[in-house]
């Protein structure tokens, strides 16, 4: 007598490859979404760019600020320390964040120390460059759409379509704040 295989086991068999089959592709989808969604914090992305520009704007004023000040001023020192920090930083983005707003606060101390001593025309004319160009490389519109860009990766990973990837570990993205 042969014994048949059972229909509703056929069944279970399909549906438990399909579900893992579509299980997989949303994983995958999702994995290569949130790396995208990443970038901007990689090297060569916006995010990191502009607070590299900024790193290397308060170094420059840094250059300056050594011909009036002496060596081992807290001020001088502190931009240069943050300013290095920034643009060699592999830190997570709220970490990112802090170090550059003080390197903002830094660079604003320094910058009004300086024009107290009384520089030289040529001085104070790479002091302005300085300033400008900080404010020019301003992170804030890099910030913005990479945290754009992290609300929406967060949302549809937390929809029901997202739901695979979340099982099988995809986590959330962290904003920039």
């Amino acid at each position: 007598m042969k014994t048949r295989f059972p229909l509703w086991a056929a069944l279970l068999i399909c549906l438990v490859l399909v579900l893992g089959a579509l299980s997989w592709n949303s994983v995958k989808s999702y994995t290569a979404l949130r790396e995208e969604t990443l970038a901007p914090l990689q090297e060569g992305g916006a995010v990191v760019e502009a607070l590299s520009n900024r790193g290397s704007d308060g170094l420059n004023l840094c250059v300056v600020a050594a011909r009036y000040l002496p060596g081992e001023d807290p001020d001088l020192t502190g931009l240069e320390t943050l300013s290095r920090e920034l643009m060699e930083s592999k830190a997570s983005p709220s970490e990112l964040m802090s170090l550059s707003d003080r390197q903002t606060a830094a660079f604003g101390v320094l910058l009004a120390k300086l024009e107290s001593c009384s520089p030289g025309e040529k001085d104070r004319e790479y002091m302005n460059k300085a300033s400008d160009q900080f404010q020019q490389d301003d992170p804030a519109r890099a910030i913005k759409s990479y945290n754009r860009g992290v609300e929406d990766f967060n949302k549809s990973l937390e929809s029901l379509a997202g739901l695979p990837a979340r099982i099988f570990g995809v986590g959330l993205c962290e904003k920039a704040e």
